[in-house]
């Protein structure tokens, strides 16, 4: 298994680079921070004074690791695989957990 950047394409490195960017939201990023008049009440109950995206969530941050880890896989086995169907059959994996689309075929646009 000899990786091969020739082989990625710009979709692939956009489903890489979205992956990396979700985990690093998820977990390295505070999504909610508590104001200054508030701290010792939480200090006093034991409570932090940030949360990331994965100490907010209860179900959906298992979710975005797990999408997460697919997309890399897809584009690891892109990358490194003569063959492309295992990045196929993850990315088809992947296409139902995606969300729908904002446009297109058969959705209504309002600028008619």
């Amino acid at each position: 298994m000899k990786a091969r950047s020739s082989r990625l394409g710009l979709g692939d490195y956009l489903l890489v680079g979205g992956a990396l960017a979700l985990l690093i939201v998820l977990f390295a990023l505070p999504w909610y921070q508590v104001q200054l008049r508030f701290r010792g009440t939480l200090l006093l109950m034991g409570q932090g004074l940030r949360a990331s995206g994965w100490e907010t969530f209860t179900w959906i941050g298992p979710l975005c690791v797990l999408v997460a880890l697919l997309a890399l896989a897809a584009g690891w086995f892109q990358l490194t695989r003569d063959s492309p169907a295992l990045a196929i059959v993850t990315t088809i994996v992947l296409a139902p957990l995606s969300p729908p689309p904002l446009s297109g075929p058969g959705i209504s646009d309002s600028r008619h």
